[in-house]
Formats: structure tokens, C-alpha cells, sequence
């Protein structure tokens, strides 16, 4: 598998974090929260639901319908979904982040992807995030399923108690977003 390890980073997130799944949502902007219902508008399903990113299971995945349904398919179907979580080991830096695909389904991939960061207990209020880092997700060339991407390193210096993770783009045609983990690393 394609992969690269920084040994100095550690995983800020842990299983036990707090985590909310949100759709239609940019950069500073308002988060949308998403819904547990299946594989409507904002959805999904109960069992690829957002604590999956962060349950260090390789065999769970998240999933997000997006501004679309199942029954539509699009190149942007998915984009601007994602997750925002607080860490209960925080303030952290972050600075890095490393995905791993899903089972199936590689148009699904994430290939942009935006973090911000806040020490805000308003975590659906858009003003409240700071950018940190707008680029790769580490996934441009398809490592296959189940598969580690690339890390991502930035530079980062403020830490911050929660951080909200946006996918902006994914790898073709497709009616959802997915990724089995998103590991935050600090």
C-alpha cells in the first residue's frame, strides 16, 4: 500500500471524541448538520455514520450523501461534507492528516479537503473556524481499498480544541462521499 509515516506525529483523535456529521457546509461558513436516515439529502445510514472516521476500525467507513440522493449521481454529489470534532485531549496542533479508502466504490475517494480549527464552543457558527490547511487529502492516485493515502503535513502552530474536516472534492463521478478513517495528526 502506498503510505508515508511520520514517526514525531501522534493521532490527536481517539474513538471517544465528540463527533458531528455535517454536508453543504465551506469554509467559514455555517455548519449543516447531517442525518442519520439513510441515503437522502445530508444522510447516512446508520451504519457508516461520522464516529466510524475516527473508530480506528479499518472495516467501518463513513458516508455522505451530500447535496444529493441515491439516485442521483454527480461529480460534486458529496462535496463539502464532513465532520467536525472535539478532541478530549485538547487544545492540540494539528498537523497532519492521513485517510484511508473505503471498501468499495473508489469515485467515492475524497481527493481536496479543507481543516479548520477553533477554541469556540459555537462549532455550527462559520466565523467561529480558522483555516489551517486547503489541498490534498493524500489520495490523488487510488492506493486501492482498505488502503492508507498519503500524509499530509502543514505547518500549524496554534492548538485548538476541535477541528472540522470538509471534503471538497472526490475522485470522479459518484453519488456520495466515503473514507473509512481520517486520522488527525499532531
Amino acid at each position: 500500500p502506498l503510505s508515508t509515516t511520520i514517526e514525531t506525529l501522534s493521532r490527536l483523535t481517539h474513538p471517544n471524541d465528540a463527533i458531528f456529521g455535517i454536508c453543504n457546509t465551506i469554509v467559514g461558513g455555517d455548519s449543516t448538520p447531517s442525518n442519520i436516515s439513510g441515503s437522502n439529502q445530508c444522510n447516512f445510514y446508520p451504519g457508516e455514520m461520522p464516529a466510524n472516521a475516527i473508530d480506528n476500525d479499518e472495516l467501518t467507513k463513513y458516508t455522505n450523501f451530500g447535496n444529493g440522493t441515491i439516485s442521483t449521481s454527480s461529480e460534486t454529489q458529496g462535496c463539502y461534507t464532513g465532520f467536525y470534532v472535539t478532541l478530549s485531549n485538547s487544545p492540540s496542533v494539528l498537523k497532519g492528516v492521513q485517510f484511508r479508502t473505503g471498501n468499495d466504490n473508489p469515485n467515492r475517494d475524497p481527493i481536496t479537503i479543507t481543516i479548520e480549527g477553533t477554541n469556540s464552543t459555537l462549532l455550527t457558527i462559520g466565523n467561529s473556524w480558522v483555516l489551517i490547511y486547503s489541498g490534498s487529502s493524500g489520495l490523488d492516485n487510488d492506493p486501492g481499498r482498505y488502503e492508507l493515502g498519503i500524509q499530509q503535513t502543514f505547518n500549524n502552530t496554534i492548538a485548538y480544541t476541535s477541528y472540522r474536516l470538509l471534503v471538497t472534492t472526490k475522485r470522479a463521478l459518484g453519488v456520495a462521499v466515503q473514507y473509512s478513517e481520517a486520522f488527525l495528526f499532531g
